[in-house]
């Protein structure tokens, strides 16, 4: 299935083309008749200047429409993966190339000279390909500089954590309390995943002391790390415990990406022990299960606790009822 993003957001891009694609072709309709008026009063109606006049003063609009547009719609489509690049790109390209496209049309129905058709339309097909590679690259460039920002999180050793390929504690505090700001802003969704490896007590006891546990840590760092790059950002904060921030992500969303993480952790074997490991998930979303940073960390905490008390290897959201037939334990420590 391909990637689509929330229905506001696409709600939202639909209008702003809308919008930008009404008040463009009235300024052209406007400077259309203001180039012709002129032409006429200086008798050089029917002359090439007057095409190429019209032809170059489309060309500007049509390409400011569409920077205007591409640079409008960046701004509410974040994060910027390849998926959600090739939508943008499925949703812009058709509109500039008709807009270009209409370049030739407005031209031949305000002139009657048939004989400049076929350079026109070529002139305007030209363009409506650059406008394309145009878009391409803006896209390209947009995503590598998100690439470029969180390489320079993850090279900042400051923020890092000192074990796994991960950030640490003190870049997930400020990226969170940001996350819910910016959330809170925009009217959308924000949800947090909290997990942590079950028995992992027993992984440096019983097999082979720290190195392994090390080891665990780092693999489950690494499957977070990949099943969350271009949706949000993982950290780990200590021990065994890690975290995931997923802007604009509802608590069923997050779920899903949740069990993403916790097949792949279950599926396979991990260490130089070929452990079989499990992680106790909880998810959380703001606005529907807290309203500020604090209510929203204890709300997923609380879930993975009850993932851990049904059983473990288990995704729970905050506040769901208990599965059919389930029996909870008296107690679970989070190891």
């Amino acid at each position: 299935m391909s990637w689509s993003p929330e229905p506001t957001v696409a709600s939202l891009v639909s209008r702003i083309v809308q919008q930008r694609k009404e008040a463009s072709l009235k300024e052209l309709a406007e400077m259309q008749e203001t180039i012709g008026h002129r032409h006429a009063a200086a008798g050089t109606l029917r002359g090439g200047n007057h095409i190429a006049e019209l032809r170059d003063a489309h060309m500007r609009r049509v390409r400011l429409f569409a920077e205007e547009v591409t640079r409008e719609v960046l701004e509410v489509v974040e994060p910027l993966d390849c998926d959600a690049a090739t939508w943008v790109q499925n949703q812009l390209q058709p509109t500039f190339r008709a807009m270009a496209r209409g370049i030739a049309e407005c031209i031949e129905n305000s002139l009657s000279m048939r004989g400049a058709q076929g350079a026109i339309r070529a002139d305007a097909a030209a363009f409506a390909d650059r406008l394309a590679l145009d878009l391409k690259i803006t896209l390209d460039k947009a995503g590598l500089r998100i690439v470029a920002a969180t390489r320079a999180k993850r090279n900042d050793p400051a923020l890092m954590d000192v074990l796994v390929p991960l950030p640490g504690r003190r870049a997930y505090d400020a990226d969170l309390a940001d996350a819910v700001a910016a959330a809170a802003t925009a009217g959308e969704p924000l949800s947090l995943i909290a997990f942590d490896i079950d028995d992992f007590k027993s992984v440096n006891d019983d097999h082979g002391g720290h190195g392994t546990g090390d080891e665990a840590l780092i693999a489950v760092a690494r499957i977070a790390d990949r099943c969350v790059r271009g949706k949000g950002m993982a950290y780990r904060l200590s021990g065994d415990e890690f975290v995931v921030i997923l802007p604009n992500y509802t608590a069923q969303e997050a779920r899903a990406l949740a069990e993403r993480i916790r097949r792949t952790v279950n599926e396979r074997r991990l260490t130089s022990r070929d452990l079989t490991l499990g992680v106790s998930v909880g998810v959380a979303e703001l606005p529907t299960h807290a309203t500020d940073v604090a209510a929203l960390k204890t709300a997923a905490d609380a879930a993975a606790y009850d993932a851990k008390r049904l059983g473990r290897n288990l995704v729970r959201v905050a506040g769901e009822g208990l599965p059919p037939g389930s029996m909870p334990g008296r107690s679970a420590a989070r190891s």
